[in-house]
C-alpha cells in the first residue's frame, strides 16, 4: 500500500471520528434534557396523580 492511500484512509477515519464523536457525547445529554422537559410539561398539564401526591407529601 502506498503512503498516499494510507494517508487517505487515516484521514477518512479522523473525519468520521470528528463527525460522530460529538453525537455520542452530546446526543445523550440532549435526549435526557428533552425527556425531562416532556415529563415536566406533562405534570404541569395533567397534574399529579394520587400516587405521586402520596410519595411527595407536599415536597414536590
Amino acid at each position: 500500500m502506498s503512503a498516499s492511500i494510507h494517508f487517505e484512509i487515516t484521514l477518512a477515519f479522523i473525519e468520521v471520528a470528528a463527525v460522530f464523536l460529538p453525537l455520542f457525547v452530546f446526543l445523550p445529554k440532549l435526549i435526557q434534557r428533552a425527556m425531562k422537559a416532556n415529563v415536566d410539561a406533562a405534570i404541569d398539564t395533567f397534574g399529579k396523580n394520587e400516587h405521586v401526591k402520596k410519595m411527595c407529601s407536599g415536597r414536590c
